[in-house]
Formats: C-alpha cells, structure tokens, sequence
C-alpha cells in the first residue's frame, strides 16, 4: 500500500517537472520568435527592453536594460513627468519606427510632447 502511494508520488513530480520544462520552453521559444521578428515580446503584461542611447542619460544610462508594463488606457495628462516607451510614429524621424523611450514633458493637440531627461523640457 506504502509503495502505491510512493509510485504515485513520484510519478506526479516527475510530471510536473515535465509540465514545468514544458512552460519554460514555450515561453523561451515566444520570446526568441518574438525578438527574432523585431516585436515586443510581453510576458505576464511586461517586456525586457534595452536602451541603446543616452537620451534618456542620467537617469538611464545607454546600455542598461529596462522593464516595461504594457499601457492600459490613461488620460494622457496624467502622463506629465512619466517616463513612457513608445513606437516613433514620425515619418520625417531617424527615429521613425522604433521604440523610444522619453520622459513626457506636455500633453498637446497634436499627442504627447517627449523628450530625453538628457535635454531639459521647454
């Protein structure tokens, strides 16, 4: 009776490891695809980005990577004073396309005024 319940003990860790590794790999192979396609990859509403310049310098400095929560709808006053990471939308950008991470200075007609906390807000 002893070894029955031993048996299924072990069998039950076992699977569970195997259910474990199986998560671990799934979300390894998210995440690779992901990057690979140049997406943001968001796990349990977060993503591991990486600086590459000092705009935002010395608060962050380039090279360093950060940890982003995806945005839910705010009002975009509220936003004043945040540092936010964003896709640069402006076609007349080098920018244009990539994620930037800027610190919101003022909210305006045309969408939120960004800048790097390495050049102060007008």
């Amino acid at each position: 009776m002893k070894t029955t319940k031993k048996k299924r003990s072990v069998f039950a860790g076992i699977m569970l490891d195997v259910l474990l590794v199986l998560i671990v790999l799934l979300v390894a192979l998210a995440v690779i695809t992901g990057k690979a396609k140049g997406k943001v990859v968001y796990l349990f509403g977060y993503a591991n980005l990486w600086v590459e310049t000092g705009s935002m310098e010395t608060t962050i400095p380039a090279g360093s990577y950060i940890l982003v929560k995806k945005a839910k709808e705010v009002d975009p006053a509220s936003l004043i004073g945040q540092i936010i990471t964003f896709h640069c939308t402006d076609t007349t950008s080098e920018a244009y396309g990539k994620l930037i991470t800027h610190r919101v200075c003022a909210v305006t007609p045309e969408g939120l005024k960004t800048k790097g906390d390495n050049v102060l807000c007008n």
